[in-house]
């Protein structure tokens, strides 16, 4: 099959956008291919599907997890599709029971959207490290790791110790260093049982974001976390010592759309 594929690029987390509609069962395998052979340079896949909850579009993501960075990346291409120099656009994602607002500045290339908050914030033990916290967003459980270089034994170890105790769709494990405010995330997709170490992570950013505020007295309080593929900006407010609302932000390019020939794939295979 030949799908249409645009390659969106929201500071380094590279997305590949499939615009023909794919049946959910097929599209863990067909996503592991992509990123395999590299198509796009992607990190990530996202697939268009039509939206079910009032928004304008919806972006359902390879293992059915939930991605800040893919979400902006998708509200800015729905409003160059749809014509929208500036302004607001509800857009639907995996992992999010509910359209999340993106502003938009389609001239600019800059993107921000609206982000859930957690459901909880849990301590793992991991054998090695001790306890740390776990922000369990809708689609994904966040581990911020301070001041330990990234390494795949040590995600391993992690991955292991949240799928035992509060299994996820997807689990990040960001490495973090305060004195530089630079993130190193990777992410690790249940479905199809991949890890990737992510040029940024935008619900990381926020995870992030959210862990800090939590030592932070009530107002808005806003960050910028250096990743490999360049900055994320989140932003936080909190009232009456919780987090009321977060976003994140920064710019969004575009490749070319790709018509990409794709092996036929059975379910489940």
């Amino acid at each position: 099959m030949t799908l249409t594929v645009v390659p969106a690029d929201p500071a380094g987390n590279r997305t590949l956008l499939v615009l023909d509609w794919v049946e959910p069962a097929l599209r863990p395998s067909l996503a592991a291919w992509m990123l395999e052979r590299g198509i796009g340079r992607g990190e990530q896949v996202g697939f268009v599907a039509p939206p079910q909850r009032g928004g304008w579009g919806r972006l359902e993501m390879m293992g059915g997890e939930f991605c800040g960075n893919a979400t902006r990346a998708f509200g800015l291409w729905l409003a160059r599709q749809k014509g929208i120099a500036a302004g607001t656009v509800p857009v639907e994602i995996s992992g999010c029971d509910r359209p999340l607002q993106v502003e938009v500045d389609a001239a600019s290339g800059e993107a921000s959207a609206q982000m859930p908050l957690p459901r909880r914030i849990e301590t793992v033990p991991v054998p090695g490290l001790g306890p740390l916290p776990a922000l369990v967003l809708e689609g994904i459980t966040h581990l911020p790791v301070e001041g330990k270089a990234a390494d795949e034994k040590t995600i391993r170890r992690i991955v292991q110790s949240v799928q035992q105790q509060i299994p996820s769709d997807a689990v990040g494990v960001l490495f973090f260093r305060p004195e530089t405010q630079e993130m190193v995330p990777a992410v690790y997709v249940e479905k199809t049982a991949t890890t990737v170490f992510e040029s940024s992570c935008g619900s990381g950013s926020v995870a992030l974001a959210i862990w800090l505020g939590e030592k932070l007295g009530d107002g808005e309080h806003r960050f910028a976390f250096r990743q490999p593929g360049g900055v994320i900006e989140a932003a936080i407010r909190r009232e009456h010592g919780k987090t009321a609302f977060a976003a994140i932000g920064g710019a969004v390019s575009f490749d070319p759309p790709l018509l990409v020939d794709c092996p036929t794939f059975a379910e489940g295979q």
